[in-house]
């Protein structure tokens, strides 16, 4: 019962909107599929969906808009589903676009999302009764400029204003475009004068590795046993491996360990977190089965030099290990491969920024596998380790790797 979820990738696309003093302070997300120039949307609320799943799940908001709110469109049939209110209200502006029709029974819906704290916006200005409605919700209007003359720019931006809206001016392409806008009384803008939209693609962490992750963050926040034991026992590939490894000829005990408790009892805490980051490598993939060896293999290198230098250690130091593969792994940087997953912050420091006490341990194993001897020679003397003591580890490690293939 392998992992086979194979590796993706989703896009999207984000055009800034920006401010009078031409300063970001929010970006308006749009579909995008992979190598495609342009949107190509089909169906609005599959369209929505999409936007919204690579945004918060695939993504990470922030890696993709930074503190920046993300503007997004909605049709009626996305507005009417329950989806929005699991959305970060603070950080969401709901776009509702122009072919929504505003009946009774939507504007109650909408009222009340707005008194939740959710902002509105028009999208793409229309002057009909359902764009009059929303002037009692909403607090941007968005007006396409090259739909207009002057003169009904000049109408329409002035029944904005009667509604105290926020004016947001797209399609602004050229410098006398922004210099008429803001002589309007618009206080956004956005279009190709200032950018184009950006085209942002990023490898997805398949959905088996993610349910791992989630795991490892519960164990992290010192979430109740029994809730960590609930979600392994619910995901039938994590807990098949975990039962397959405690009884491996590397865990074997004198009985058969047949439950996830009993697993949790024998094991404990920490030695679980370590065992869970491992299933992180194993699927039926040739490439990830090596790369599983190779970071088990660093991870107990790491574990048996801590044994000689600091045995408290040795638990995270062999954590350290596993994850100093995981950018290959998920084939992104670790950056991003790091702010989904909880870790101990000395492990995140020697990774991210190659510092703080767990460094000379992890730059000890990067220097192992290369041929710079004279560095190597150096960080061992830092660190009061023999040749024999290195050789040893490394010896160690490949036996205890390849007794839990």
């Amino acid at each position: 019962m392998s992992d086979t979820t194979p590796a993706s990738k989703v896009c999207l696309a984000r055009q800034p909107i920006l401010d009078c003093q031409s300063s970001i302070i929010a970006y308006e997300m749009l579909f995008r599929q992979i190598n495609a120039s342009a949107a190509n949307v089909i169906d609005g609320t599959a369209a929505t969906a999409d936007v919204i799943m690579n945004l918060f799940n695939n993504m990470g908001l922030s890696s993709v808009i930074g503190n920046k709110k993300a503007f997004i469109n909605f049709n009626d049939t996305f507005l009417e589903t329950d989806i929005i209110n699991i959305l970060p209200k603070d950080r969401v502006v709901l776009e509702i676009l122009e072919t929504v029709e505003i009946t009774e029974q939507l504007f109650a819906h909408l009222k009340a999302l707005t008194e939740a704290g959710f902002t509105l916006a028009i999208d793409d200005f229309i002057d009909n009764d359902s764009t009059h409605q929303l002037f009692h919700l909403a607090k941007i209007m968005k007006i396409d400029i090259s739909d207009y003359s002057t003169e009904q720019l000049q109408r329409y931006a002035k029944l904005g204003q009667q509604h105290k809206l926020t004016l947001l001016a797209e399609r602004v392409e050229t410098q006398d475009d922004f210099t008429m806008c803001k002589e309007m009384g618009f206080e956004l803008y956005q279009g190709y004068f200032f950018a184009k939209p950006e085209y942002i693609e990023q490898s997805t962490i398949p959905s088996s590795k993610l349910a791992i992750i989630s795991i490892l963050n519960d164990i992290t926040a010192d979430k109740p046993i029994e809730d960590i034991e609930r979600k392994i026992s619910h995901n039938v590939s994590v807990s098949y491996k975990l039962l397959r490894y405690i009884n491996s000829a590397g865990l074997r005990r004198d009985m058969e360990v047949d439950s996830i408790r009993s697993v949790i009892q024998l094991l404990g805490i920490k030695p679980l977190y370590r065992w869970l980051s491992l299933f992180l490598f194993t699927n039926d993939n040739n490439n990830d089965a090596n790369l599983f060896v190779t970071a088990l293999t660093r991870a107990f290198f790491l574990e048996y030099i801590a044994q000689q230098t600091d045995k408290k250690l040795a638990n995270d130091l062999f954590i350290l290990g596993i994850f100093s593969y995981l950018d290959t792994l998920l084939k992104m940087p670790f950056s991003e491969a790091l702010k989904d997953i909880s870790i101990p912050e000395n492990i995140k420091m020697a990774l991210l920024e190659q510092s703080g006490p767990y460094n000379n341990y992890y730059q000890l194993a990067l220097l192992v596998d290369s041929n710079d001897f004279t560095q190597l020679a150096a960080m061992m003397k830092k660190l009061k380790l023999s040749d024999s003591q290195v050789t040893d580890a490394h010896l160690y490690a490949m036996q205890m790797a390849t007794s839990l293939l």
